[in-house]
């Protein structure tokens, strides 16, 4: 994993219940109305990482919680890294040592190496079923193409990964970090009841993936 940490920021925007919203119907208008809405969201998104960017580089406050995330995720994969091994991780399932090794070589942040071993141990425990695997790539997040919570071991699921991050805990942080993951559900109270499953959207992930500019003005960057 990488040393680097983005700022662990929260979305400023409202964070909506529904992350694949239904659509009922639609004509020509309201799929044009919708695609000009979606260009235009994502230009409004992108002015906001270079004004978020630069706002940390005049923030000394938000570098030190920049650099207060870069420990934190930096202690967690140390502590995670050595509780996969010392559970023989890799044994527990045939593809879990090459997304492990495939996280290392894209030089994946720390984050989202924490995020995968624990999907790994979650899933070993009993507490996900994981969907399908494929080959890592862009059609997956190192492998996973989604998973759904067990029912009677959500609360058990939703703490492991509470208490991946520092406190306290915004419900925005936690589902950024899973949409840069590209794993989201439709709703996110079902999801993590498992009532629906979390599936991969590769256009999620790089819809929330940070900006360079914003990620090297959280390090101090110029």
């Amino acid at each position: 994993g990488t040393t680097g940490e983005e700022e662990e920021e929260e979305d400023e925007e409202e964070d909506s219940e529904d992350d694949h919203p239904k659509r009922k119907g639609s004509s020509g208008k309201r799929k044009a109305g919708a695609a000009a809405g979606g260009k235009s969201r994502k230009r409004a998104r992108a002015e906001e990482a270079g004004r978020s960017g630069l706002h940390v580089r005049e923030r000394p406050d938000m570098q030190k919680k920049a650099r207060d995330g870069q420990e934190h995720w930096l202690c967690q994969v140390k502590a995670i890294r050595k509780m996969w091994t010392d559970r023989r991780e890799w044994e527990a399932q045939e593809r879990y040592q090459a997304q492990v090794e495939t996280c290392a070589a894209m030089q994946i942040k720390s984050q989202h190496e924490c995020l995968l071993r624990t999907l790994q141990m979650s899933a070993t425990d009993g507490l996900i079923v994981p969907l399908p695997f494929r080959d890592c790539g862009p059609e997956s997040f190192l492998g996973w193409t989604g998973f759904r919570v067990v029912m009677d071991k959500a609360q058990e699921f939703r703490s492991r990964i509470d208490a991946l991050f520092p406190a306290p805990l915004k419900e925005n942080t936690l589902h950024t970090s899973f949409r840069r993951a590209g794993l989201v559900p439709d709703k996110w109270s079902s999801g993590w009841l498992g009532l629906t499953a979390f599936k991969y959207s590769n256009d999620k992930r790089v819809a929330y993936a940070p900006t360079p500019a914003a990620a090297a003005a959280a390090r101090g960057g110029a």
